[in-house]
């Protein structure tokens, strides 16, 4: 009979995930290539292009480059160019996510068929809807991949990977340091005082042999970073950092804020839901009436639903509330699913909103780890109190909210990732296929696709005419022209832009003592668009009297005389 069940369990779950892949393969292609998009590829193609890390670039993101510059690398080496590099990170990442989907079902199919949803939300879930290698996306990928290993038995081998994962999540998000430290921290302690003898801290995550195997590969990955970075001189890299960290970046962030953030998005849960976690908690008789708290903390959940998570990446925070309150509640819990996705979920999306200036999303995608372990904790409370109950009224209620939730969920999500194309237009809008350069495939607006091959055409007419190693400045925030000029960086981020008087000193500032530090850097380039034109006049970083204007459709080209 049990293996009936898993056999069907795992029929289902390949007909869900095929679905999900063909749904995500689908949908890949739709939607503009806006800043973030280009700007996070360029990352990894500065890095191809021969940049050194922190000293070329200047970018707190600039670590993600690392994972996907060798994909780029021998895509350009197959197609002998950049031409459709956009979308074929698309497909990429599609093929990753779908990787990460499948090992998180295995992890939790000792949960039952809520393994199968679980796995569906993570699939239908992308970080601000930017369906390629951004730093959100990697990151929560390689931190589920870490966390939900101590929920399975493992080996030797799987340990150290899972030690990469680590690192490699720690690389693109370096404030996920802090969620090290913690495991670290926990594990020491507890391998040092009598808590070890307790059954709450003998579970896999307090293991110690699996914490110095994890340490040992995280920290072997982390050394051989640190050498290919210092392998231009610790001085050029100490120069670079400063000038990263430098004032004109960021703002204050403190755990006030944190929660400042949640309460403007999400006021109903904020205040309606923690009221009603904070009174099971001092309900000494909280199991006699555990149904009434779950019933209630279940309607706040779906007004929050419905009324607060249009927006990118909220609707993977809302349902953090109804795990926590089922864990409240619950008899019997489970204290690794809350340890290894729960409590490090919450450190996550600390990390997040610390490291990032999206807000609340950054909290969001963060919290998305904490989700995986609530639907599962919500299927857990519910699975319990039928057990223990034979009053029909509660098991429909109970089977009521738990439908209710999955449908919510998975219903949510599937709407917002069909209806939603990031910053683009509604997908009947979508109706022009980018037949050149570097988003070649891309479905989006007749509009859109007009602006990209305008911008294109130009960039053809100044590479037709000018030969040789070039190094390219774009000021004006269109970073796939970086990925269609395919020429030598002359800036120390893609996301350089002059289209506000604010923001023109420090640009100014930023690329003088750019080109101080690497004279060998300066543009020989420079591209500028006619809305931001205007602004020409206030820049001194370069000489511009020793260039030659050419005027185009889209903008003015500066090209050295040299």
């Amino acid at each position: 009979m049990v293996k009936q069940l898993r056999n069907k369990q795992t029929l289902f779950f390949l007909f869900v995930f095929i679905a999900c892949g063909v749904f995500l393969i689908w949908k890949a292609p739709h939607g503009y290539i806006f800043n973030d998009e280009p700007f996070m590829l360029s990352l990894g193609h500065r890095i191809i292009k021969g940049d050194v890390l922190f000293v070329s670039a200047w970018n707190r993101g600039q670590t993600t480059g690392l994972i996907f510059a060798p994909f780029i690398w021998v895509y350009t080496k197959i197609t002998g160019s950049m031409e459709g590099v956009i979308l074929f990170c698309r497909y990429l990442y599609v093929l990753w996510w779908a990787f990460t989907g499948f090992i998180l079902y295995r992890r939790l199919k000792q949960f039952g068929f809520i393994s199968i949803v679980v796995s569906a939300c993570f699939l239908l879930y992308t970080p601000l809807d930017e369906m390629t290698f951004t730093y959100n996306a990697v990151s929560l990928s390689c931190t589920l991949l870490f966390l939900s290993y101590f929920l399975q038995s493992g080996n030797k081998v799987l340990d150290y990977l899972n030690g990469a994962a680590l690192a490699v999540a720690v690389l693109v998000y370096p404030y996920l340091l802090l969620l090290y430290f913690v495991y670290a921290f926990f594990v020491i302690v507890i391998k040092c005082t009598k808590l070890k003898e307790k059954t709450v801290f003998q579970s896999r995550i307090f293991d110690f042999k699996l914490f110095l195997r994890t340490t040992i590969s995280s920290g072997i990955l982390a050394i051989c970073v640190i050498l290919f970075v210092l392998s231009s001189g610790i001085n050029n890299v100490v120069n670079g950092v400063k000038a990263i960290f430098s004032p004109g970046v960021g703002g204050e962030k403190n755990i006030f804020l944190f929660f400042m953030e949640l309460y403007n998005q999400f006021p109903l849960q904020i205040v309606c839901g923690s009221l009603i976690i904070l009174i099971s908690l001092i309900d000494k008789n909280r199991t006699k009436r555990s149904l009434w708290y779950f019933t209630a903390q279940g309607i706040v959940w779906v007004i929050t639903v419905f009324l607060h998570t249009s927006d990118f990446n909220c609707i993977m925070f809302p349902i953090c509330y109804m795990g926590l309150q089922a864990f409240i509640l619950m008899k019997n819990r489970n204290m690794l699913l809350m340890f290894s996705l729960g409590v490090s979920g919450l450190i996550y999306a600390i990390c997040g909103y610390i490291a990032s200036d999206t807000g609340v999303y950054a909290i969001s995608n963060g919290a998305t780890v904490a989700s995986m372990a609530s639907i599962v904790m919500v299927y857990l409370f519910s699975k319990e109190n039928m057990t223990l109950t034979q009053k029909d009224i509660r098991r429909i209620v109970l089977t009521g909210v738990l439908s209710l939730t999955i449908a919510v969920q998975l219903g949510g999500e599937a709407y917002l990732k069909l209806t939603r194309t990031y910053w683009d237009s509604e997908f009947t809008s979508l109706n022009e296929v980018i037949s050149d350069g570097a988003a070649k495939g891309i479905i989006t607006t007749s509009e859109k696709a007009e602006i990209y091959n305008k911008v294109l055409a130009d960039i053809n007419t100044i590479k037709a005419d000018v030969h040789g190693e070039k190094k390219f400045l774009s000021l004006s925030l269109f970073p796939s022209i970086y990925l269609d000029m395919d020429y030598d960086y002359g800036t120390y981020s893609s996301w350089t832009y002059a289209n506000n008087r604010l923001n023109l000193p420090l640009v100014n500032e930023k690329l003088k003592k750019y080109y101080n530090l690497n004279p060998e850097r300066e543009a020989s380039i420079i591209y500028i668009s006619n809305e931001d034109f205007e602004s020409v006049d206030e820049f001194d970083f370069v000489d511009l009297s020793k260039y030659e204007e050419v005027k185009l459709e889209t903008g003015v080209f500066y090209i050295s005389k040299n």
